[in-house]
């Protein structure tokens, strides 16, 4: 799914868990959306839990930070969206990996990072690619140019053998 979904937020926020705080975007030192037209190269670095759990991760906006000091790379952020809100994503087929700063859909990057901190966690991928039209299968996005790569790091990077098979969800 690719697209500006800002006006989509603009109507739902208000409804959205905490008024939509945690899909505002605008944290401090990050770039404002109007970058994104400027540097060519777009990364969005995906959490698999909700911004409530995990926006005071140091290594998620030490990631940012890096991907923003290189020219010509635009980062973005996403989160787990919290389950109240998932009505509001399913309705308007909204994905689920959105850009905080952009409202952008995850066609619109180049790569997605996901960020994988503790193992419970892995079980939120599926859903997350799935809702957002990203397919399973890395032989089925290999054959489409205009998905992202996805690429999976983090602290239970080590961890993650469940994925270790011969058609992976991530690349």
């Amino acid at each position: 799914m690719s697209g500006d979904y800002n006006a989509w937020y603009g109507r739902v926020y208000p409804r959205l868990s905490g008024h939509g705080l945690w899909l505002r975007g605008g944290e401090l030192n990050t770039l404002s959306p109007e970058q994104y037209g400027r540097r060519p190269f777009r990364v969005l670095f995906a959490r698999l839990s909700t911004y409530q759990d995990t926006a005071e991760s140091f290594t998620h906006t030490q990631l940012y930070a890096i991907a923003r000091s290189v020219a010509g790379v635009f980062p973005d952020l996403a989160y787990l969206p919290p389950r109240h809100d998932l009505p509001f994503f399913e309705q308007d087929r909204v994905p689920w990996l959105l850009g905080t700063q952009t409202h952008r859909g995850p066609r619109d990057f180049d790569l997605i990072g996901v960020s994988n901190s503790i193992v419970q966690e892995l079980v939120n991928l599926p859903s997350m690619l799935k809702h957002s039209s990203i397919p399973l299968r890395k032989s089925e996005r290999m054959k489409d140019a205009t998905l992202p790569l996805v690429l999976l790091g983090g602290a239970n990077a080590l961890h993650t053998s469940v994925f270790w098979t011969d058609d992976p969800p991530i690349d």
